[in-house]
């Protein structure tokens, strides 16, 4: 998994974090459709901005919007159907001036 930021800091839009991944070696899958049951090969992305709620999504790209002025930590994880981590998280930062 490589995950990126998108326009860093909102520049094209004010206030905005788009970020976006690309994958190799994973289906895309909604845990729910599996009925969240590990399966090797399948899994889909967790993001977290800020130690926040986990957003638990079969997207590659997710915008975060009307993020206040400051630093913020976008984390994110590959997860198994089961919700398991499938390695390890990637952190990218992003500044809202």
């Amino acid at each position: 998994m490589n995950a990126k930021l998108v326009d860093p800091g909102g520049k094209g839009l004010k206030r905005l974090a788009v970020v976006e991944l690309n994958l190799t070696g994973l289906r895309i899958v909604d845990p729910a459709t599996a009925k969240e049951k590990a399966k090797k090969g399948q899994g889909h992305v967790h993001f977290q901005i800020d130690g926040g709620p986990v957003i638990d999504t079969t997207a590659t790209t997710l915008s975060f919007r009307e993020l206040p002025d400051g630093k913020h930590t976008i984390t994110v994880t590959l997860a198994g159907n089961d919700h398991n981590p499938l390695g390890p998280a990637q952190s990218l930062a992003v500044t809202i001036p």
